[in-house]
């Protein structure tokens, strides 16, 4: 611990000093500056030194970063370069957030393991006591406590009484999805209960308002409670671009924010409009409609996904290719499968092989592989006979597949296993464990 604080004053000076010479610069020039130049040349001054200091936060933020380190069976936490800062004597530990890491021990004169909570130092902030605890996310935690949620604050604090069968996130991450008897009701940030728990289906707020299902009859609620839609359809999906697709009397159609039938329930089924356009399903074939609801692309494929970033993959005759927003084929029907493009790439297969390709049909990562997941943190896991491993934007195999199992990377870190363990890794593959 004292030679990771000596690292960091050595290289916080560094940074001090960098300043110091950069407003010894500044000086100088400001002396020679005629009263016209002045103005526009300190908003220059202003902006270049709050990108020194936004910079020098970031780089604090990094030096301070601890990860999660397995030696054997046990967890401790290192720097970056593996040095070790907390001491290896935990059975289990997760990533810090919020200046808090959840860990788990067996409490002495118990037999069960049980988390709680450590600050960076390593210091116990709350006890080890509950049978599972997540990561804090603006000053509030979801634990278990004898079978039941609730969730405290970074003192430890009961702020939601151990009350419900389980506490999670929403789609929208701003609310808390909570059950009670088996019904589900909504949280606000703060943990007060401002939804009763009163739906067997629901999942977060989109474009203002929630789709709720009770009885298999579905409707939409807004932030306040209030059924702004009433539970009378089969079916339906997230508001998208003002609409909802919605499922009454077997038929599909589209709805507004106020509950108006602005596109008629004509079709077999129906999904959420993207970029202007939704696929709708009309027989046994899919083609797409705007927002007034005229056929832009005719209904003569066999499957579609969504339009992203102007493409829509379309299959034809067991094989697939990409079409634009008229219709027009610009990759040619000769994939196995195929997904949206995203940030550029699309997931595709080809003889049994997955990879990636660009708008130009370009293999920027080879179909090689047995599986591929999306990219996350600009890398993707791919699967190379049973293994995993990662490759980056440009196709680059930047990790050997050699994992039996991987997490997409967050914050520059990946969970993987091997051997039946876990442990970590960062982009350069550097393993942040040991047996």
């Amino acid at each position: 611990m004292l030679k990771y604080k000596t690292y960091l004053i050595k290289t916080n000076f560094k940074l001090f000093l960098h300043l110091y010479y950069y407003l010894k610069v500044w000086s100088l020039v400001f002396r020679i500056l005629k009263p016209d130049q002045m103005k526009k040349t300190l908003v220059s001054f202003v902006l270049s030194v709050l990108s020194i200091l936004v910079a020098f936060g970031q780089i604090k933020e990094k030096q301070n970063e601890l990860i999660p380190y397995r030696k054997g069976d046990k967890w401790g936490y290192s720097d970056k370069n593996k040095k070790n800062v907390i001491p290896i004597e935990f059975d289990n530990a997760e990533r810090f957030n919020e200046g808090l890491a959840a860990v788990e021990i067996v409490p002495e004169g118990e037999e069960e393991y049980k988390w709680g909570y450590i600050d960076e130092k390593g210091k116990t902030v709350i006890p080890s006591k509950y049978g599972w605890a997540f990561s804090f996310n603006k000053g509030l935690a979801i634990v278990d406590l004898d079978y039941s949620s609730g969730m405290i604050n970074n003192t430890g604090q009961v702020v939601v009484p151990f009350n419900y069968e389980s506490i999670n996130t929403s789609i929208d991450s701003v609310f808390f999805l909570a059950t009670l008897n088996g019904k589900i009701g909504y949280l606000d940030s703060t943990g007060k209960e401002v939804i009763a728990c009163q739906y067997d289906y629901t999942e977060g707020f989109c474009e203002g308002v929630a789709r709720i299902m009770v009885n298999e009859k579905w409707g939409f609620i807004d932030q306040k409670g209030k059924e702004i839609i009433p539970k009378i359809y089969s079916e339906e999906k997230i508001f998208s671009e003002g609409l909802s697709a919605v499922k009454k009397d077997e038929k599909w159609g589209f709805i507004n924010h106020d509950g108006e039938a602005v596109i008629p329930f004509i079709y077999d089924n129906a999904y959420s409009f993207q970029e202007g356009l939704a696929a709708v399903q009309i027989g046994e074939k899919y083609g797409f409609i705007d927002k007034t609801g005229k056929e832009i692309i005719p209904a003569t494929y066999f499957s579609v996904w969504s339009f992203s970033e102007g493409l829509a993959a379309v299959e034809n005759g067991g094989w697939w290719g990409y079409i634009d927003k008229t219709g027009k084929r610009v990759i040619s029907f000769h994939y196995k499968e195929a997904r949206c493009f995203i940030d550029g790439l699309a997931r595709v297969s080809e003889e049994g092989k997955v990879g990636f390709i660009d708008k130009t049909e370009t293999a920027i990562v080879p179909l090689k592989y047995h599986d591929v997941k999306p990219f996350s943190d600009g890398m993707a896991a791919v699967d190379l006979e049973g293994k995993w491993g990662f490759v980056d934007k440009t196709g680059k195999e930047v990790i050997p597949c050699k994992y039996s199992s991987v997490d997409p990377f967050r914050k520059g870190l990946a969970r993987v296993k091997v051997n039946g363990k876990y442990g970590y890794i960062d982009k350069n593959g550097q393993e942040f464990f040991e047996e």
